[in-house]
């Protein structure tokens, strides 16, 4: 990455050195993905726990289908109200809808025990997309300060351990 050619006197480095970019990199794009899962599946989760609550599910006879609400990213939902899943475990289902096997037709409600948890589980901030964006950058000049940092640390342990060995 850099043009600047590292010697090390008291020490050796493996010839595959080159694999501390690799593995930055790879932490960088693993933890920029994560960061972006993340970031829509709160957007989409706080969707229809906003949408439950504004328009009253609070009961299992007020209980709503994904079907009868009107808020984007059903095709996201779907996947998101499957048994297991966190947003799932903050629904409730009514017992007449015990056999209902499609997850657009199950009716969900947010029992009142579950309100607090499942607006603050789900609660997206203020600016979810602009807060992905500057952790992204952030993290892109942590990687590029590592790139940067390692190779002139490495030196001075050099530097250290023949001033130490050799007095000099």
């Amino acid at each position: 990455m850099f043009a600047k050619i590292y010697y090390y006197q008291n020490f050796t480095i493996p010839s595959g050195f080159d694999s501390l970019e690799v593995l930055v990199w790879g932490v960088f794009i693993g933890v920029t993905l994560g960061a972006i899962a993340a970031t829509f599946d709160k957007i989409f989760c706080q969707r229809m726990v906003k949408a439950l609550l504004e328009r009253g599910a609070q009961t299992p006879e007020t209980a709503l289908s994904l079907r009868t609400l009107d808020i984007r990213g059903k095709w996201y939902l779907r996947g998101a109200l499957r048994e297991g899943k966190p947003l799932r475990k903050v629904l409730a289902i009514p017992e007449t809808a015990a056999g209902e096997t499609k997850t657009a037709e199950i009716p969900f409600y947010i029992p009142e025990e579950k309100r607090f948890q499942a607006e603050n589980r789900f609660n997206a901030g203020h600016r979810p997309i602009m807060t992905l964006i500057l952790a992204c950058v952030l993290m892109l000049v942590t990687v590029f300060f590592v790139l940067f940092i390692v190779p002139e640390l490495l030196t001075m342990l050099d530097n250290l351990v023949g001033f130490v060995k050799y007095g000099e």
